[in-house]
């Protein structure tokens, strides 16, 4: 087996794990591993921003964020959550997303840092899905318990990704905080 070939078969395994470890979790804990997932998710943009530049593909692809967000929104109504309150919250995410691919690309244009082939956007859109799927679940755990959530965003300062502001991490929490269970 080439080394490539030997790279690909890890980086697939772990994807297989983290997604197990993912779904085994996906009923304990609350705020903290909502927070730890956004900046896992939100970590993948690296990824996807270093296949988008050598592929030359746009960053905003208007088609995949609307699948997105009617998957997000059935999966949610699926687990008992009101989708109209689910869809900003998942579009921010969306939108963030973009803002931090956006920024790797501009830092990128004096600095080229992807001189190695990145991983299969496939395979990271299927883990960014597992990892939402997983928030959506989180997210109904935690107003089963706590229906009125107001959570006071303090989960989001634990959200440390160095092309984050201030004013996204706002714009998630606020977000968060409209999501309902559906009457």
């Amino acid at each position: 087996m080439s080394a490539k070939a030997r790279r690909f078969f890890i980086t697939g395994m772990l994807i297989v794990l983290a997604a197990i470890s993912f779904v085994s979790r996906a009923d304990e804990g609350g705020y903290e591993d909502i927070s730890r997932l956004i900046n896992q998710r939100l970590i993948l943009m690296k990824e996807v921003a270093k296949y988008k530049a050598i592929h030359q593909q746009s960053v905003e692809d208007l088609i995949q964020e609307k699948k997105v967000l009617a998957a997000s929104v059935n999966k949610a109504q699926a687990l008992g959550l009101d989708g109209l309150s689910v869809k900003p919250f998942i579009q921010a995410q969306m939108d963030v997303a973009k803002a931090i691919q956006y920024r790797y690309l501009a830092d990128w244009l004096f600095a080229p840092e992807y001189n190695e082939e990145p991983r299969d956007l496939d395979s990271v859109r299927r883990e960014l899905i597992e990892i939402n799927d997983v928030i959506l679940v989180k997210t109904v755990n935690i107003l089963k318990k706590h229906p009125e959530h107001n959570s006071d965003c303090s989960l989001m300062a634990s959200l440390q990704q160095p092309d984050l502001s201030q004013s996204e991490k706002e714009v998630i929490c606020r977000t968060f905080k409209e999501i309902t269970l559906s009457h």
